[in-house]
């Protein structure tokens, strides 16, 4: 499922926690692991504006060196517990090179952390994590800043570190996509737990309800709880005609809080979305409900893209 995994380093605690992750990925997966660092263009253009030109060199030929004695010392870490490793030392703006790179790389996912901050309605991507969702063909997996360090290393040390695992469904192939991803990690994982959601709409069925009269609302209100559980049936015989465990929630509201609210409440470990957003360096579109999610996540959130969307 992910023989290649493309890591973007940079040493931060964020970095570090999309590192983590990727290596339980890479172990699930015997997959090799790629190691990006990229030396910031706008940080040299920074010290070229403010230096004299031999400073620019010298600090320049210090922000490689650190970059590869990064890139080392991370790839002897990764080496020691058994995967493969290779390192990519790039120079230019960071979203275009990890962009670049995994394309180049052919990554089956890019696994990285992201800075954002803040309370549900006003949480935050980071700028690059947010620039990378955007324009990645590939699947992306974000580490969102509130999940703990501490017990992400834990479960990396642990056989079955991802013992839950949310989707939401819809029937659409964007969440067919990402079911076929979360039911593969699940199965992967051996004892994991897959958990299925369709959220009906709440805009939506109010929409229905003030916009037509007794009885048709109620029919309409009624067609569509039918078509959420018919897409949570047909998501649980997809899970366990892999040998998947999986469980069903229908739930109303609005779609990315009560998404975000079921993570929480099942204490998931990783949830899987999907998103219709386009994407390449010259096109930046997210699925709204995917970007809502990704920002306000407490886990870690795999997006990924079908073919059509790229």
């Amino acid at each position: 499922m992910y023989p290649t995994i493309l890591v973007p380093i940079d040493g931060s605690d964020p970095s570090t926690k999309g590192l983590i992750l990727a290596q339980q990925l890479a172990r699930l997966f015997k997959s090799e692991v790629v190691l990006l660092h990229v030396l910031d263009r706008r940080v040299l253009a920074l010290a070229d504006e403010t230096y004299l030109k031999p400073d620019h060199t010298f600090f320049a030929d210090e922000l490689r060196a650190a970059g590869e004695q990064l890139l080392s010392a991370v790839k002897g870490t990764l080496a020691e517990g058994g995967i493969q490793v290779r390192t990519v030392l790039a120079q230019g703006v960071v979203v275009e090179e990890i962009v670049r790179t995994a394309e180049r790389t052919k990554a089956s996912v890019v696994c990285m952390g992201s800075t954002g901050v803040g309370d549900w309605g006003h949480r935050l991507l980071g700028s690059v994590a947010r620039g990378v969702l955007h324009h990645a063909a590939t699947p992306v997996l974000i580490v969102p800043r509130s999940v703990d360090s501490v017990k992400l290393q834990h479960r990396a040390g642990v056989d079955a570190a991802l013992e839950h695992l949310l989707v939401p469904v819809d029937g659409s192939p964007q969440s067919s996509l990402a079911l076929t991803h979360a039911t593969q990690i699940a199965k992967a994982a051996d004892l994991a737990h897959l958990h299925v959601t369709h959220v009906l709409d709440r805009i939506a069925l109010d929409g229905a309800r003030m916009g037509l009269r007794q009885p048709s609302a109620v029919e309409v209100v009624q067609q569509l709880r039918m078509r959420g559980q018919k897409d949570l049936d047909d998501a649980i015989a997809a899970a366990q005609a892999q040998g998947v465990k999986a469980t069903a929630h229908l739930r109303e509201g609005r779609v990315a809080q009560s998404i975000v609210e079921l993570a929480e409440e099942l204490r998931i470990d990783l949830l899987c979305i999907g998103t219709h957003g386009r994407t390449g360096l010259s096109r930046a579109v997210l699925g709204s409900v995917a970007e809502a999610v990704v920002g306000a996540a407490p886990c870690p959130v795999l997006v990924t893209r079908s073919p059509s969307a790229q």
